[in-house]
Formats: C-alpha cells, structure tokens, sequence
C-alpha cells in the first residue's frame, strides 16, 4: 500500500506537510506499520476523484488536503516505489489537464529510501509538464521531508 498527499495549491504545501507529518506520527505511536503510509507523491491543485484513483480510505483536513491510502491501482506484485508512482500517475484524473493549463499545480515526487531523487524525476519526464521538477522525501521516522 501507499499514499497520495492532494493539497489546493503549492502555498499550501509547507502547513500541509507539517500537518500530515503530526498525523502520520501518531499512526506511528498506535503501532501502525510506517511502510503502509508510504508517500509515493503529491498532487497539487485540490483533491482529485479519489475513487477513480483506487482509495481505501482518506484523511483530510477542511479541504486544504486530503491523504489518500492507495490499493487497488496497483497490480499484484508491483512493490517498487517507481513502478507504483508511475501507475499513480497515470491514474491521476485531471492530469492531463494540468499540464496543458500550465498551472502552478502537479506532481511533486516523495522519494523514498534508496531512490535517487534526479533519477525518479528524470524517469517521470515522460508525463510532461504534469511532472514538477523539485522533490521531498519520505522518511518512514519522520514523515514526509523537504530537501
């Protein structure tokens, strides 16, 4: 399992990450396994069709952001973090759209332990403009971190 972070709008990501990051720890602190809350990226510019993306639950708070556990987007056996970002993305209702718009909006890749942060973004390039060029990091302590 993994999750999506949906935030309104890149002024919004600094207190949503802060937040996000409170709730994971608390997951944490009920014992709940920090590889289930793995944050394969964030989409920004609102929430998206969350049942079009393969949800089994979500989190939000007041329409800022929304955590979304992803399941059943991902075909059995695909456990690497790039393949299952990939899939993601390509199940981002909207995306299309805004890349063609050109909006502040996207996809921030969340790296997570071992991948090489030039090297997942490069391997994204093939969805354009959709594909924001800065990154974060998921730290299964921690939580999602800017670098």
């Amino acid at each position: 399992m993994a999750t999506l972070l949906c935030v309104r709008g890149p002024e919004f990501l600094p207190a949503a990450i802060r937040s996000v990051n409170e709730y994971l720890a608390v997951r944490r602190g009920q014992g709940m396994d920090p590889a289930a809350d793995e944050v394969l990226g964030v989409w920004l510019g609102g929430a998206t069709d969350a049942d079009r993306v393969g949800t089994c639950g979500s989190v939000s708070l007041a329409g800022v952001w929304t955590l979304c556990w992803l399941d059943g987007m991902f075909p059995e056996g695909v456990e690497a973090a790039g393949e299952r970002r990939k899939l993601l993305i390509r199940g981002l209702p909207g995306a299309e759209a805004s890349a063609d718009a050109g909006s502040e909006g996207g996809f921030v890749a969340v790296v997570t332990e071992g991948e090489s942060a030039p090297g997942v973004i490069d391997s994204l390039g093939i969805y354009g403009a959709v594909i924001r060029r800065e990154w974060l990091r998921y730290d299964r302590g921690r939580g999602i971190v800017a670098e």
